[in-house]
């Protein structure tokens, strides 16, 4: 927790409480004690100087510049080659929040069909809101599924795939939408009908090599072999 009040730091005094409390919502009474007074942590103005009346997103930008020259672009969208249409859909994957971003599994493999036999691997992350992460345990009482979000990235991210997904770019379009309509569980099933690679699949292993390949091929220092204990059934 002082790792947060440390970033706060960089924010003026005025803003400092609004965002720990946001950060900590609905946290028991010894976490409120503590985070009573986001300034007493450094009761000094920061030496940041902002124009916006948004500092926090304003100062993660100033942190993205500052970042840019190190930062190594493996798993970036614009990495895979992919024309704009099809980059364009990706993009809108991972736009999708709330419930359908929620019903979706935590570490999803997606093995994308592009033409003249080209295939790439794009993960889809669920990025899950939580309430507050001050506690290990009665995770689900403090789940906000209404802001959870995806992330779509390049390659493979995580050892730990909950589903795969064979989808040729032609249908990345009705994929996407078909995401974004997520209700419930149900929804989710008719999804894996007609994308996912269930274990008794006949094309799981090929679509399994295949991940794999195109893993060593991308990252040929950190490549792996995938767990596959954590796969969902649905």
């Amino acid at each position: 927790m002082e790792s947060e009040l440390n970033f706060l730091v960089f924010l003026p005094l005025k803003d400092r409480q609004a965002v720990l409390d946001h950060w900590y919502r609905e946290r028991s009474q010894p976490h409120s004690r503590y985070f009573a007074d986001a300034t007493a942590h450094f009761p000094q103005e920061t030496g940041v100087r902002f124009t916006t009346r948004d500092p926090l997103n304003e100062f993660y930008a100033m942190l993205r510049q500052r970042m840019q020259p190190l930062h190594e672009p493996t798993h970036a969208l614009s990495s895979a080659r992919l024309d704009a249409r099809t980059a364009g859909q990706l993009e809108q994957l991972g736009k999708i929040e709330g419930i359908a971003a929620s019903i979706m599994p935590e570490d999803s493999l997606l093995l994308l069909s592009l033409p003249q036999g080209r295939t790439v691997n794009i993960s889809i992350l669920r990025n899950s809101a939580h309430s507050n992460v001050a506690e290990l345990f009665s995770e689900a009482a403090r789940r906000l599924p209404n802001e959870d979000s995806l992330t779509v990235q390049h390659g493979v991210v995580g050892a730990y795939p909950n589903a795969l997904f064979a989808v040729d770019s032609r249908d990345l379009a009705a994929f996407v939408q078909q995401v974004r309509a997520l209700r419930t569980p149900t929804d989710l099933s008719t999804l894996a009908d007609r994308y996912a690679i269930r274990r008794s699949d006949p094309r799981f292993w090929s679509v399994s090599d295949q991940i794999h390949a195109n893993d060593r091929l991308q990252q040929p220092e950190s490549f792996g072999i995938l767990d596959y204990s954590r796969l969902e059934n649905f």
